[in-house]
């Protein structure tokens, strides 16, 4: 299911629902729990109690270049084609056609060619990206529905909803 331009904001945390959640459990409504389960965003990652402070580690960089002059390495073969007129490059079908692979072989030591056609590390094929969640499509797409800064976790919060639940419930379980 591809999203279209009326998309509405996704459930990110159980914060969104308040107290309804609780509710579901306390009483017996298993299927809204359940619904309520299913609606919020599968990635975990995102709910607010797992945006917890996190230090940075700094590492020392160390470059391709660098690397390729410390241990006599030749350039980098390219990933993708940089111009259209490099097609021709891939005209290899005539010698495997006569089975002189070892031309093939040679020729690419020699200059090696390009992998694909395309270096783009964000294109992802529309029928995988329809593939994927809601949330997924809208993060792809970088759209504004999804909050663009980190939720710090609401600690208070939280114990409060725990304790009204806490003094909500019965002491005895109810049985059906």
């Amino acid at each position: 299911m591809a999203i279209t331009e009326t998309t509405t904001k996704p459930l990110l945390e159980e914060a969104q629902l308040g107290q309804r959640l609780n509710e579901s459990v306390r009483k017996p409504m298993h299927s809204d729990f359940s619904l309520m389960l299913a609606m919020l965003v599968d990635d975990v990652r995102m709910h607010s109690q797992f945006h917890l402070p996190h230090d940075e580690i700094t590492e020392p960089e160390v470059s391709d270049d660098s690397l390729r002059r410390y241990f006599s390495l030749p350039d980098k073969a390219p990933l993708a084609l940089s111009q259209i007129t490099q097609i021709g490059q891939y005209g290899q079908a005539e010698l495997a056609e006569k089975g002189l692979f070892s031309s093939i072989h040679l020729t690419n030591m020699l200059k090696e060619k390009p992998i694909a056609f395309r270096n783009d590390k964000c294109h992802i094929p529309s029928n995988v990206l329809e593939n994927t969640s809601l949330y997924c499509q809208l993060k792809h797409q970088k759209s504004d529905v999804l909050p663009t800064k980190r939720k710090e976790f609401d600690a208070k919060s939280w114990l409060q909803t725990l304790q009204n639940t806490v003094v909500n419930s019965p002491l005895q379980p109810q049985v059906i």
